[in-house]
């Protein structure tokens, strides 16, 4: 039986504390005596010897480091690779967050247009919790299915309707959060794919435009691009900017729900300032709600609002939170027969540029629960077949 190994590391630090300059004076000492290419190793531990010194006498900003010293800089060492170590040597294939090499695998594979096809079964976990598409007995073949086709404001009978014939659309990273780069590439690779991409609440689409993409414009509660001075809707703003296809009143969003946001004024460039209609060298702040949506029944005349003042299909995105809230919602939707042409419903596993971490982790319901509750709700108060029901929060896979 072996018996347990354990390790002082005070003990040990106060030694290699100690060793450092003794081994300096060794090595002085060797390069006199000996040879002077020890000396090489007195330069080498006298800058340790300093170091050391300086860690733990001298700065005051860590602690770890005032108490071990260079071991204490061997664990921040450490740490900062633990990520690579887990990733690479420690961590299985599905075992990663947000997306596992499992996951990362396949999408590059197809990026690449590489075959995908895997043996020997999967590798998730089969226990009930897991979500299934449910096949058919008697499967059709591909030249007979009917081809994919979602149209937004045919239930209003507008004539400005927007169809997708792809069931797949980028999600809302705006420019300011992206860069140029990024935000041309993808909006280049969505006009590439036939499928539409959500501007994010950056203002005006200046960059999605140029590349020529079908955009979704994201009207959030800063209401950057359509606003006035205080933060409110510009009609003529917005009727200006929609020559575009449609538009979505984001109301939560899954990273944060019930949480606002900052922009610096130190990121407030000219440009910036110009698309999303804001002042420079002043912070700006985007509210945790939009001013006018203060319950179900302002919520939806500004959802009947914006349809009237734009002429085009809108939705709204929402991260579910109490259930009896969404009811009310529906329930006025109803009462006032004003239905957005869809619910995009964001899961709190999604992701944004900055969010509290308790937001991240604790605030809001996942998308399968929130997708579901939605659905629900819809269909019990008989408006289903009202609208559209989008979802989102990292979804990479078709399942």
């Amino acid at each position: 039986m072996i018996g347990k190994i354990s390790i002082d590391l005070h003990k040990l630090s106060k030694s290699v504390n100690i060793a450092i300059p003794v081994l300096a004076v060794l090595f002085f000492l060797a390069g006199f005596k000996l040879s002077y290419y020890f000396h090489f190793g007195t330069i080498a531990f006298l800058l340790l010897t300093l170091l050391n010194y300086f860690y733990m006498k001298v700065q005051t900003g860590h602690a770890l480091l005032r108490n071990f010293g260079l071991m204490g800089q061997a664990r921040y060492m450490m740490g900062s690779i633990g990520p690579e170590l887990r990733q690479y040597f420690f961590a299985n294939d599905t075992e990663e967050k947000p997306f596992n090499r499992t996951e990362r695998s396949e999408v590059y594979r197809k990026a690449k247009d590489v075959d995908s096809a895997t043996s020997f079964g999967s590798q998730h976990e089969f226990d009930a919790r897991e979500v299934k598409v449910r096949h058919s007995m008697y499967p059709i073949l591909k030249e007979q299915q009917t081809p994919y086709r979602l149209t937004f404001g045919s239930e209003r009978g507008i004539q400005a309707t927007y169809t997708i014939d792809k069931p797949f659309i980028i999600s809302a990273m705006s420019y300011g959060a992206l860069g140029e780069k990024a935000v041309r590439s993808l909006a280049r690779g969505a006009k590439k794919a036939g499928i539409p991409m959500n501007t994010g609440e950056g203002g005006y689409p200046k960059y999605h435009l140029d590349e020529g993409c079908d955009l979704i414009f994201q009207m959030g509660t800063a209401k950057f691009g359509v606003r006035n001075d205080g933060g409110t809707l510009n009609d003529d703003k917005l009727k200006a900017l929609v020559a575009k296809e449609t538009i979505k009143i984001k109301l939560s969003q899954g990273a944060k729900p019930g949480k606002g946001g900052l922009l610096p004024k130190e990121k407030i460039t000219d440009e910036i300032a110009e698309l999303r209609g804001v002042p420079k060298g002043k912070d700006v702040i985007s509210p945790p709600f939009h001013p006018e949506c203060v319950g179900p029944e302002n919520t939806v005349k500004v959802i009947g609002h914006v349809q009237e003042v734009s002429g085009i299909p809108v939705g709204i995105k929402m991260c579910v939170g109490r259930p009896s809230q969404v009811e009310e919602l529906v329930e006025e939707m109803v009462k006032q027969d004003v239905f957005p042409d869809w619910i995009s419903v964001d899961g709190s596993e999604g992701g944004t540029g900055a969010a509290p971490k308790a937001f991240i982790d604790s605030v809001g319901m996942p998308l399968y629960p929130g997708l579901k509750t939605v659905n629900d709700l819809l269909t019990k108060h008989g408006a289903r077949s009202r609208l559209k029901l989008l979802a989102a929060g990292k979804l990479i896979s078709p399942e």
